[in-house]
Parts: structure tokens; C-alpha cells; sequence
């Protein structure tokens, strides 16, 4: 069995509505941790990639190894 009907026989379907399908809700939930978890993880993923440090660090990586 693949997929959501897997998904939905583990009973690991948390939400279904439409609204909630906007890359910022868990939708299902994981085998190793909470659906808080993992939506708190992806949050601090989304902090790290659009920081300031690095949305700069490809402008600046070509200075840094002129420099070094």
C-alpha cells in the first residue's frame, strides 16, 4: 500500500481541509516525532535559509577567499 491510503491506515492523516495546504501546516503525522516537532523544525529551517548571513554569504564568499 502506498501513499495516502498507507498514510490513512496508519491513521497518521492529521488535517485535510485546503486552507491548510500552504507549506506552514503539518498535514501528517511523522513516525519519529510529534507533528509540533516537526512543524518547529521546518520553522527554523525556513529561519536559517532566509537569514541575512545567509542570503549574503554567496555575495560574499567570492571576497572571503580573494582575502584568505
Amino acid at each position: 500500500m502506498r501513499g495516502r491510503r498507507r498514510i490513512e491506515a496508519e491513521q497518521r492523516l492529521v488535517g485535510e481541509g485546503w486552507s491548510l495546504f500552504d507549506g506552514h501546516h503539518v498535514l501528517m503525522r511523522p513516525g519519529r516525532m510529534t507533528p509540533l516537532e516537526l512543524q518547529l523544525s521546518d520553522f527554523r529551517a525556513l529561519l536559517r535559509s532566509y537569514s541575512r548571513r545567509a542570503i549574503a554569504r554567496p555575495e560574499l564568499s567570492p571576497v572571503l577567499r580573494h582575502l584568505l
